[in-house]
């Protein structure tokens, strides 16, 4: 062998030698100088399955041996593929307990190309989906600085004392556009274009028959002109992201009715060159890391003040979809994440200020949700938390307001004060006069069931509650259940579909009944026309009304409604039933009967297998005797002189200003059966009238006029509240 040849391989050796001393932590096996990590994790390479560079780092039971001593995850690795953006997920074993995500300590750092760590990032642990029962959790999202391209990382995990860790899983992506994209991106989103949606987003049957909808609603979104703001949709800020992944076709979108926004921020450098990156990082990491469909927030909002469309919304010109931004508070609040981090205990990335220009669109865009759904910004309202359980707190909340979390940040959570009042100033200006007045009405009791059902379920659903027309005994509990179906109520007479009621169900497009009441009330006839329509049927009946309501609350209670107050009402009357109703079902309360002098079995029962704690009695003494009163868990009486009066009592009670306000007869019970499912849905509450006066009596009018109610719609035709009632109150 020449002497060459003998340097070259002494050369190679040495080169070879030099790698091994100089790699990176996790490259041959090495790991943290922690030691703990005592097996290497499986890599997977995902940019095949999403279309984008993607990997996964798993460490599994074997690997975490280590760290039940120790105390401490730690974990090093190159990865595969360069990443923009990175997350944590780990899950604890069954035994462990509970722990809240806050709990749990973590921090990352990660390496470029020039061969320099960032410095070490604190991430909070999080959870925002409605059921944490799996054990799994994860870290807020971690970008790399200035949205380089990294391809090395190192973390810490410190589980709290008795959580045993079972996996851990580390996520990477790279989210930047191929350069010819981003060509292409700045003038797109300079366009700010507002594109609605013109499709089902089943694919089939025609588009949101939404008021407002039309070519005129689209112009003044796409120029941001009047009362909508402007607004990136997801088309625009999309780049280069799977197509089939748009429109979430794994997360069906959900309408809802909130009674709040909650703020955040996304806890990322507080300007990011490139915004619509980040988003993307965001989706990714909520739709694909963490399961979750899509992206967890309604709207983000960047340093210089652009409107992001966050989570998949045929519907966002009118309203919003249920999103994963807030555990246990998704279903009734809209969720809007400014880029940055506004947290002084957190220094890296650092802490800053939101910009003016974030600020301003934040009030625009709440304004404009604000007054489509008349809510008051300055008023509080009751919402269920992860925090808390059900409770009061202001309708613009901070993260913090509703979960254990620093998020928004000390110092976004400090303008909120400030923006609830130019939220407030900005609905006055470009909202004065506005107020309205709405009926819905058809030509019969039938008919009004039916256009109620539109106003509420214009897009169709799955599900319908039936009742007999003619009589209320069964139906004055089912609100409740509608609402948790989210589900109208439908009239029927009881030996024949009536063709109003038929006609809705076959727009609705769903595929279930429930019928309330037995055969004596809907009739096996009725029943065989509804499975000839191709319904499935299910019948909740009792003995009685006492023991239809009771089977009602227990079925509720089946579908794991928390349940543990009750709203107690009588049962020989349907005013006081009615007027409860909607605040019942808003809190997910059942509405229970009793007789005026003793309470029925059935009611005892379900009171006492549901474990109910509580019962407001709706009415006097006249209505509910005091005996009955007392053998009740921790009552509390909400009574007036006369059924309006009470109707006026609950309202003082659980009803907001800002909101719509349905009005009924209080003459006759059907147009506010059906019309209770419908209040509740939108957070509202019914009043009664007493028809065909030319004014609604002292009572009403004294309420009213101490109130700012946005809205008034009016459930029947003339013949239930007269055209005099409903000039009055246009012009109250």
């Amino acid at each position: 062998m020449g002497q060459i040849e003998i340097v070259q391989k002494f050369l190679a050796v040495l080169l070879v030698l030099l790698i091994i001393i100089a790699a990176p932590p996790g490259v041959f096996g090495y790991q943290t100088s922690s030691d703990i990590t005592s097996l290497e994790p499986q890599v997977n390479d995902l940019t095949g399955v999403y279309g984008y560079p993607a990997a996964e780092f798993v460490w599994e039971a074997a690997a975490l041996e280590g760290q039940k001593e120790e105390g401490t995850f730690s974990a090093a690795h190159l990865s595969p593929v360069t990443f923009t953006g990175l997350g944590i997920g780990w899950e604890i074993e069954a035994g462990s307990g509970y722990f809240a995500a806050e709990e749990f300590e973590i921090q990352v750092r990660t390496k470029g190309r020039d061969g320099s760590f960032s410095s070490w990032q604190v991430l909070e642990g999080e959870f925002e989906l409605e059921d944490n029962s799996t054990g799994e959790y994860w870290s807020e999202l971690y970008l790399t600085p200035d949205q380089e391209q990294h391809n090395e990382f190192e973390l810490k995990l410190v589980p709290p004392d008795g959580a045993e860790l079972k996996s851990v899983k580390v996520s990477v992506a790279d989210t930047s556009l191929p350069a010819s994209l981003k060509k292409e991106e700045a003038p797109r989103l300079q366009t700010l274009s507002f594109i609605l949606e013109e499709e089902d987003p089943g694919g089939e049957g025609e588009g949101p028959e939404e008021e407002g909808s039309g070519e005129e609603l689209m112009q003044i979104l796409s120029s941001g002109t009047g009362s909508a703001p402007r607004i990136i949709t997801r088309e625009e800020w999309w780049g280069n992201l799977p197509a089939d992944q748009l429109n979430s076709p794994n997360w069906p979108p959900k309408k809802i009715s909130p009674s709040h926004v909650i703020i955040h921020h996304t806890v990322t450098q507080n300007n990011p060159p490139d915004p619509a990156q980040a988003i993307r990082s965001i989706w990714h990491y909520h739709a694909n890391t963490q399961g979750w469909g899509d992206i967890g927030y309604n709207f983000l909002i960047d340093q210089h003040g652009n409107i992001y469309q966050g989570r998949y919304n045929p519907w966002l010109a009118t309203t919003d979809t249920q999103a994963a931004h807030a555990k246990q508070s998704n279903a009734k609040s809209f969720g809007v994440s400014l880029l940055g981090q506004f947290h002084p205990s957190l220094s890296s990335p650092a802490p800053g200020e939101p910009t003016a220009k974030a600020i301003a669109s934040l009030e625009s865009l709440i304004a404009w949700r604000f007054h489509q759904y008349n809510l008051d910004p300055q008023g509080k309202a009751m919402i269920e938390t992860n925090r808390y359980g059900y409770a009061e707190i202001p309708r613009i909340a901070g993260h913090r307001d509703v979960q254990a979390t620093s998020c928004p940040g000390d110092i976004l959570y400090a303008y909120l004060p400030a923006v609830r009042k130019n939220v407030a100033k900005l609905i006055a200006e470009q909202y004065a006069g506005k107020q309205s007045v709405k009926r819905l009405a058809g030509k019969d009791r039938y008919q009004t069931a039916a256009e109620i059902s539109k106003a509420g379920w214009p897009q169709g659903g799955e599900a319908v509650v039936l009742a007999r027309g003619d009589d209320y005994a069964d139906a004055l509990a089912g609100a409740l259940l509608a609402y948790h179906l989210d589900a109208p109520i439908l009239l029927t007479a009881p030996d024949k579909l009536n063709t109003s009621t038929a006609a809705e169900i076959k727009r609705l497009k769903v595929d279930r009944a429930v019928i309330l009441g037995g055969l004596g009330a809907v009739s096996a006839k009725v029943e065989a026309e509804l499975r000839g329509l191709g319904l499935s049927i299910q019948r909740i009946a009792g003995e009685d009304r006492y023991a239809t309501a009771a089977k009602i609350a227990r079925e509720v209670a089946d579908r794991g409604g928390r349940i543990r107050t009750a709203f107690v009402v009588v049962g020989t009357d349907f005013a006081d039933a009615l007027s409860a109703s909607a605040y019942a079902v808003r809190f997910g309360y059942p509405v229970l009967m009793t007789s005026t002098d003793r309470l029925p079995e059935a009611t005892s029962a379900v009171l006492n297998d549901l474990r109910i704690r509580n019962t407001f009695v709706v009415g006097g003494e006249g209505a509910v005797s005091k005996a009955v009163f007392n053998e009740l868990p921790r009552p509390e009486r909400i009574a007036g002189k006369d059924r309006y009066a009470t109707a006026v009592a609950l309202a003082e009670e659980f009803l907001y200003d800002g909101e719509a306000l349905y009005f009924a007869t209080g003459r006759d019970f059907p147009d506010a059966v059906a019309g209770a499912a419908l209040a509740a849905k939108n957070d509202s509450g019914i009043l009664l009238l007493p028809g065909d006066c030319r004014e609604p009596g002292k009572v009403v009018a004294d309420f009213l006029a101490e109130r700012e109610i946005s809205e008034f719609i009016l459930l029947g035709g003339t013949g239930a509240i007269s055209s005099n009632l409903e000039e009055w109150l246009r012009n109250y």
